[in-house]
């Protein structure tokens, strides 16, 4: 198909007359239209105008969930996922809830007495206790303690205190007391070296290549993108955990027939970054 050449008048009426009666004017498609208006950053007709992103509002992006940003901007959802996405920004992730005081320490527990031990950390010695408890962690007690020989110190760190206990015919907590005492830190198996993995965006077709091609094809494009990164085809299910649109909606897009509905551009252009930045590991925490 021969590529539509804009003059400066023709791009000067994009945005003043509904885009399919500037398609039928001009003869092309409404795609193209849309396309171009949406590359010139113009609003389409009778519209709001365009939402013109300030660097405090892109300063925001990702650091909440996108509802709220959209909440506090004024703006909707969707405008700001497009916007992140298009940004490369990664979805925000919550942190993690702080975890227990007394379960923070525990390689302490039963190492000194649960008052002494809570006064360490700040706990309460009810706390302490009911967690040494909890974990099957012997009270200290003086007269039960070993006799340590040199050969027996060696041991400590150089596996878990559960084989070396195992070992010397003691308990777990009695070898751990003994190696926070000679104040030598736990063993720790060696991390298995990360390869990272390599971005597959330069793979992943241009957007010039899918802007105006039908919808089942347009699907299938992106879905080989996704086959090529993950091994496996793109389902229905797993683009709409991605994209928020629901099975059913994209069934209707993407389906050949009589049944089929029009995909508008710029949710088309909302489907292709979702994947293209999935595809890089750039849009969230999910996995393939």
């Amino acid at each position: 198909m021969k590529r539509y050449e804009w003059t400066e008048e023709a791009i000067a009426l994009l945005g003043t007359m509904p885009d399919r009666k500037l398609a039928e004017k001009l003869g092309v498609s409404l795609a193209v239209v849309r396309g171009r208006r949406i590359k010139e950053g113009i609003a389409r007709s009778g519209s709001k105008k365009r939402h013109k992103w300030t660097k405090e509002e892109l300063a925001l992006l990702g650091t909440d969930t996108d509802q709220r940003i959209a909440d506090r901007l004024g703006l909707d959802r969707i405008q700001v996922m497009n916007k992140r996405i298009y940004e490369e920004i990664q979805a925000f992730t919550p942190r993690p809830e702080p975890k227990d005081t007394a379960l923070k320490y525990k390689d302490l527990l039963g190492t000194d007495t649960d008052k002494k031990i809570g006064k360490k950390i700040g706990c309460s010695t009810a706390r302490v206790t009911q967690l040494r408890k909890e974990l099957g962690i012997a009270a200290y007690s003086k007269s039960s303690e070993v006799v340590w020989g040199n050969s027996d110190d060696a041991l400590l760190g150089t596996m878990s205190d559960r084989k070396v206990a195992g070992v010397l015919g003691l308990s777990a907590s009695r070898v751990m007391q003994r190696r926070h005492k000679l104040g030598i830190d736990p063993y720790r198996k060696s991390p298995t070296p990360h390869k990272p993995r390599q971005s597959k965006l330069a793979e992943f077709p241009v957007w010039e290549r899918v802007i105006d091609i039908d919808q089942p094809q347009f699907f299938e494009v992106i879905s080989e993108a996704y086959m090529a990164r993950f091994g496996k085809r793109l389902t229905y299910g797993e683009l709409s955990k991605l994209t928020y649109w629901s099975v059913s909606r994209l069934q209707k897009w993407f389906t050949s027939g009589t049944a089929q509905q029009p995909l508008q551009l710029q949710v088309r252009h909302h489907i292709y970054l979702a994947i293209k930045l999935f595809v890089s590991g750039l849009n969230g925490p999910q996995s393939a």
